[in-house]
């Protein structure tokens, strides 16, 4: 009877034991289904849909800023390509520009005839000439003191 009765409770305990670790992994489960329940509210779904629209805007105003900056830099160099061969820039170093009176650049004194009408361009103003005459050489070097 002895034996029955330390072997009754040997049973007792590990039915305990057992009951008490089955009742535990059902509270764990309560609590994750709680937890996955609070964070799925509407207030937290706003919360986080808010969170993630302030993320994507941080990142579009980054690669916005960014690509304005390459293409400032890029513009900037075309702007100095430009300005390099710029018929103003031409003048500012003293040079003129002469055009006939149908706007085609003087090139060569061939190109007019006594009695034509003639526009220098300067860096500061226009002065309009009549040819008196011209001449041609091949090389025309001049030397000014």
């Amino acid at each position: 009877l002895q034996d029955h009765a330390q072997s009754l409770d040997l049973l007792d305990s590990r039915l305990r034991r057992a009951l008490h670790w089955h009742i535990q992994q059902r509270k764990n489960n309560l609590r994750e289904l709680q937890r996955t329940l609070l964070s799925n509210t509407p207030r937290q779904r706003l919360n986080n849909l808010r969170n993630n629209q302030a993320s994507l805007y941080l990142r579009l105003t980054s690669a916005l800023q960014g690509k304005l900056r390459d293409r400032s830099s890029t513009l900037d160099q075309l702007i100095r390509s430009l300005n390099a061969v710029s018929p103003l820039n031409t003048l500012a170093r003293g040079f003129s520009i002469t055009t006939r009176q149908d706007g085609r650049v003087l090139q060569n004194s061939n190109d007019v005839k006594p009695g034509d009408l003639i526009t220098t361009r300067l860096h500061e103003g226009i002065v309009e000439s009549k040819v008196q005459q011209n001449q041609h050489s091949e090389t025309v070097v001049s030397k000014e003191n």
